[in-house]
């Protein structure tokens, strides 16, 4: 009986160290270690008091947070390198070791976004209005979906491909009656569409 009472009197001796402990810990965002300091008391006590297990839950939740934010943190600064792989899979990695992914989910769709706009600008920038940049534009567009194939990079690559000098072998056309010439200079067809270069079907105007 004696050395129960001893041991239980040592038990919330150390259950206050621990939880003081981890106090100091969070106070300087180590939330993880506060969690695992608290685990520790638990497995060494084997019991899971209310209040260390509600320290316990505190720490998870405050330790999920900060891996959040800084996920976020370093994906942002990893971007602004350049790096967009890594900042990508740093939200993606990050959102394996958290229970609630809302944050990063969320940071994800801002990320892709934001690189789906840079990209287009820097496929526009290379084509530089003109068709003998088509290749390197397009080039470039495929480096950037394979970091992140979104759909607006597949969308504007094949806009790029349309611009493509017309095959008079391969084309469809909906009239081909008349003589075929080139334009020398911007034309309207009968669509009412007007074409700064492009190949045209006698009168009827169109391509």
């Amino acid at each position: 009986s004696a050395i129960d009472g001893k041991l239980e009197e040592c038990f919330k001796s150390y259950e206050s160290h621990a939880v003081e402990e981890a106090e100091n810990l969070a106070e300087i965002e180590e939330y993880g270690n506060a969690m695992n300091l608290i685990q520790t008391c638990i497995d060494s006590i084997g019991d899971e008091t209310e209040t260390l297990t509600a320290a316990l839950e505190r720490y998870a939740e405050l330790a999920q947070g900060k891996t959040s934010s800084d996920a976020v943190r370093k994906a942002d600064e990893f971007y602004a390198q350049g790096l967009y792989a890594d900042a990508f899979l740093e939200l993606e990695t990050a959102a394996g070791r958290v229970e609630e992914t809302d944050e990063l989910d969320s940071a994800a769709e801002r990320l892709e976004k934001r690189f789906a706009a840079d990209m287009l600008t820097k496929a526009e920038e290379t084509l530089a209005g003109s068709r003998e940049n088509i290749d390197a534009a397009q080039e470039m567009l495929d480096q950037a979906a394979a970091i992140r194939p979104l759909e607006e990079l597949n969308e504007y690559r094949e806009k790029l491909e349309a611009l493509r000098p017309l095959s008079l072998v391969q084309a469809q056309y909906k009239q081909r009656e008349g003589d075929v010439y080139r334009s020398a200079s911007e034309f309207e067809a009968t669509s009412g569409t007007k074409y700064a270069d492009g190949w045209i079907w006698g009168g009827d105007g169109d391509y």
